[in-house]
């Protein structure tokens, strides 16, 4: 499944690219936010000085705040934008070459499957793989980074908290894979019941007017022998 989504993937390898850094960016101020803020606390609370002066302290500190929203803010809006001109290209790129390497197939492979389930998982096939990447884009890669930053900050801070954070992290990704190995299974004989169904449906009503027309001509043998037997 990788090989063949990062096929297509290459094919706009700098708008993905750009994408999955501005994610890495988002994360990287969400982390750093909070850490900022504990910085402006540290200093109002140490401040000895004149009540005037505690602007001038937390001056580096609140242009540090200001450069990171913005910054924040701008990749942010960028992946919106990259995301409407990448993910309808990687949709058709993958439909076009699917269709294309689908109908070089024989004869006997079309009499033996559902044409509807063909099409189904011919629909279903590029959504799939932009669900896999914004997963991985999204959620996985800006947690990790998150994690990573927010234990590096506790090891230089408190490294027990750090150590505790990354038990729990190991405990819960392997909770996780566990049961998402088990889920992928299920999910697979699932996706598979739902494609044969829409196939049959599919092909029931493709084929409907030809079963009308059989079934009107069953009708008019049946009256054209009655008619014989009434002669």
């Amino acid at each position: 499944t990788f090989s063949f989504i990062m096929y297509f993937v290459r094919e706009q390898w700098i708008k993905f690219f750009l994408l999955i850094f501005s994610f890495i960016v988002w994360a990287i101020g969400d982390a750093v936010y909070p850490y900022l803020l504990k910085q402006i606390i540290d200093i109002v609370q140490s401040h000895q000085g004149e009540r005037a002066a505690v602007f001038t302290a937390l001056s580096g500190t609140l242009i540090l705040l200001v450069l990171l929203w913005v910054v924040s803010e701008f990749f942010m809006r960028l992946q919106g934008i990259l995301q409407i001109y990448t993910f309808p290209e990687f949709r058709a790129n993958i439909r076009n070459t699917v269709f294309n390497y689908v109908k070089s197939h024989s004869h006997e492979y079309f009499a033996s499957h559902f044409a509807g389930n063909i099409a189904k998982k011919l629909a279903d096939l590029p959504n799939s793989c932009q669900t896999i990447i914004e997963i991985i884009a999204f959620q996985f890669i800006p947690a990790i980074t998150g994690a990573v930053i927010v234990l590096v900050m506790m090891w230089l801070t408190q490294p027990l908290f750090a150590v505790i954070l990354l038990v729990w992290l190991a405990i819960h990704l392997g909770i996780t894979f566990y049961f998402l190995h088990r889920s992928d299974k299920l999910w697979a004989i699932h996706s598979h019941s739902i494609s044969v169904l829409s196939g049959k449906v599919v092909d029931v009503f493709t084929n409907m007017s030809n079963c009308q027309q059989c079934g009107y001509k069953y009708y008019l043998f049946h009256l054209l022998l009655i008619m014989v037997d009434l002669s």
